[in-house]
């Protein structure tokens, strides 16, 4: 049986999709975000990608200081904020 292969990074139009923005949004703000990790081959230009481990200790080092009731609060009150996905509804 196979493994299943094990992803260590996240690119930029993922991390969009999971975040709900858009992908500007992310290269308007690299300098506050990490530093991209390396590129995805894609059919047009390479896609720029992050360390799953370096994304996940820059959300660490933003909100280790909140309660889960106030990230949700902070996500819920922020423009962006989408709606819960139905059970079978593709992410």
């Amino acid at each position: 049986m196979n493994e299943p292969a094990e992803t260590k990074a996240i690119t930029r139009a993922v991390l969009a999709d999971l975040s709900g923005y858009e992908e500007s949004f992310f290269r308007l703000n690299r300098d506050v975000l990490v530093k991209p990790c390396a590129t995805v081959p894609t059919a047009g230009r390479p896609a720029c990608a992050y360390d799953l481990a370096d994304i996940a200790a820059f959300v660490w080092d933003r909100t280790q200081d909140l309660s889960d009731s106030e990230c949700r609060l902070i996500a819920a009150l922020t423009p962006k904020c989408r709606k819960p996905r139905t059970q079978g509804e593709p992410s």
